[in-house]
């Protein structure tokens, strides 16, 4: 099948027509007027021979769409470890936050607009124990805020995913971080009743005397005794 755009070759996952589109002077780093590039294409289409092509032909591993999605990103949403291994291994920024989380019409989750995840927040969200693994290996920060200055543990709490509680604390996460209403990873476990989870925060030095914005404090269920 012949394509007129790169982008589009890439998305389908066309090889060959990716190969003769560059070799007719296609731009690898190309943007269309929705937001999209070739190497973002090619992580959605999940292909690996693709990806890697336009990596050896300089694709920037950084680049970004209209939603702020680089490809780390864009893999980690999908749930593609391999693919993330392939863009790891190009020293991609792991700082980089998504300006949007979903389209301007996409409904937000519980009524916040999680806008400014990293590519760890993602796979904390998704509960994906390897992706988080191989971030925290390639460097990402433990500590990174979203918009609403929710941490990775934050969610991981929330969430009452023991595993990756632990990895997170483990490569130096504060369980004693306030997000935007200044309630903290323990917050979150005692109001989810995420018994295990709260008792690693507690562990690892989590207070649960921090009062959030409305007066509450940490601590699980009624009792004073973690």
């Amino acid at each position: 099948m012949a394509f007129r755009s790169l982008i589009r070759a890439a998305a389908a996952g066309e090889l060959a027509e990716v190969k003769r589109l560059c070799d007719a002077g296609s731009d690898v780093n190309d943007t269309n007027s929705a937001g999209h590039f070739p190497l973002g294409g090619a992580v959605v289409s999940g292909s690996l021979r693709v990806a890697k092509f336009l990596l050896r032909r300089g694709a920037d591993v950084n680049q970004t769409s209209a939603l702020g999605w680089s490809p780390v990103f864009i893999a980690v949403q999908r749930g593609e470890a391999k693919m993330l291994k392939l863009l790891l291994a190009h020293g991609p920024d792991l700082e980089k936050q998504t300006e949007r989380l979903f389209g301007a019409h996409d409904r937000p989750i519980n009524g916040v607009s999680p806008d400014g995840y990293t590519a760890l927040h993602m796979a904390v969200h998704r509960g994906r124990e390897d992706l988080t693994a191989m971030l925290l290996a390639a460097g990402a920060r433990s500590d990174a805020r979203d918009g609403n200055s929710q941490t990775p543990l934050h969610l991981a709490s929330e969430h009452g995913r023991e595993a990756i509680v632990r990895a997170l604390l483990a490569a130096g996460a504060d369980p004693n971080a306030a997000d935007a209403w200044q309630r903290t990873p323990l917050h979150r476990a005692a109001a989810g009743q995420h018994a295990e989870v709260y008792r690693a925060l507690r562990a690892a030095g989590g207070d649960p005397e921090q009062v959030d914005q409305d007066g509450a404090l940490a601590w699980f269920g009624e009792s004073k005794d973690p």
